[in-house]
């Protein structure tokens, strides 16, 4: 299967995501036929239905030159069912199908195997029950013009140099959009980490924390549409600017339903009113016109002021847990000694 075969079967490929996008078309057609409103009063199932149909074609339209960026080519060995197919953006085909004519969401658990299995015994986890399979391709693919410029086949490595290059040389922007095809073995593992676990991420300025992040958000949408809504899930930016740096990212992840406040808008609701904060530049003009001292904002970015913070919290929070903790007359919890 060489970079030939792999030009000819983009043409096919291509055709079968044509042909999806005319079937999305009826669907669509046929969705907005049904009444808007039912005996229990709006249909919010119509509603839904045409919001997924909407983002399906809209994601489809925006990678129509780029529609996947790797295949796949496995044995499971408890049933020797082989599984050939691609990974993109979006599930396009049918994944009962005994060839490559399918492409697999990037979210979903074989597309694990991209990321983290080697070419050999390697296993993914779907439904919390582990397959073990025999991985006998991984390969990446790269676009070019809309057309299949290289591929790549691993053999016992995540990447290496080589691997990253095409990627690499993009502006920042298209970086930040490429990352689905370019996601490292640990960053796999905070992507895919499951919702019940809690994980502090460190890294320096420029590391990739957010765009990790803004993927695992797009992971936990995708993985737990039956138990949550995207607009439960909460980002909070640092600040506005931040949160427009990060909104074309969102709506290429389909995470762009998701709500994001700033940090200002957190501290307003919870102390119930409206404030305005300056930043670090604005108060010094302002105190310097003043003639004010300047010297409490050196304090506040000191140790010391660390420190007093530090002391607050923890006596606040053993305020709370001296007594017991009671919500409508029900003693949830007993003090703490």
């Amino acid at each position: 299967m060489s970079l030939d075969y792999e030009k000819k079967k983009s043409l096919v490929l291509k055709e079968m995501i044509s042909n999806y996008q005319k079937q999305l078309l009826v669907e669509r057609e046929e969705t907005l036929k049904l009444p808007i409103e039912t005996e229990n009063g709006f249909n919010v199932e119509r509603e839904a239905k045409l919001i997924d149909i909407d983002e399906k074609m809209d994601i489809l339209k925006r990678h129509e030159k780029d529609p996947y960026f790797a295949k796949l080519i496995f044995t499971d060995t408890n049933d020797n069912e082989e599984f050939m197919g691609y990974i993109g953006r979006v599930s396009v085909g049918d994944i009962q199908t005994e060839n490559d004519e399918k492409i697999v969401d990037w979210r979903a658990p074989i597309a694990d195997l991209y990321y983290n299995g080697r070419v050999g015994n390697s296993s993914y986890v779907a439904l919390n029950k582990e397959y073990n399979v025999d991985l006998k391709l991984k390969r990446q693919i790269v676009f070019k013009n809309g057309e299949v410029s290289s591929i790549y086949d691993f053999e016992d490595k995540i990447s290496n140099d080589e691997f990253l290059t095409p990627f690499l040389t993009q502006s920042a922007d298209n970086r930040l959009k490429s990352i689905v095809s370019t996601i490292q073995e640990e960053q796999n593992k905070i992507i895919r980490l499951p919702i019940s676990k809690n994980m502090v991420v460190q890294g320096v300025a420029g590391s990739g924390k957010t765009t990790v992040a803004l993927h695992r958000l797009s992971y936990l949408i995708y993985n737990y549409k039956k138990y949550a809504n995207a607009d439960e899930f909460l980002i909070i930016s640092p600040n506005e600017i931040f949160m427009s740096y990060i909104s074309s990212i969102l709506v290429d992840l389909e995470a762009d339903k998701s709500n994001s406040f700033s940090l200002n808008k957190v501290f307003e609701f919870a102390c119930g009113t409206e404030f305005k904060l300056l930043n670090k530049h604005t108060k010094y003009e302002m105190l310097q016109t003043k003639k004010i001292s300047t010297d409490y904002l050196s304090y506040k970015s000191s140790k010391e002021f660390a420190m007093c913070i530090d002391k607050f919290v923890l006596d606040y929070l053993n305020n709370l847990t001296n007594k017991p903790l009671i919500v409508k007359g029900v003693k949830i919890l007993d003090a703490l000694d």
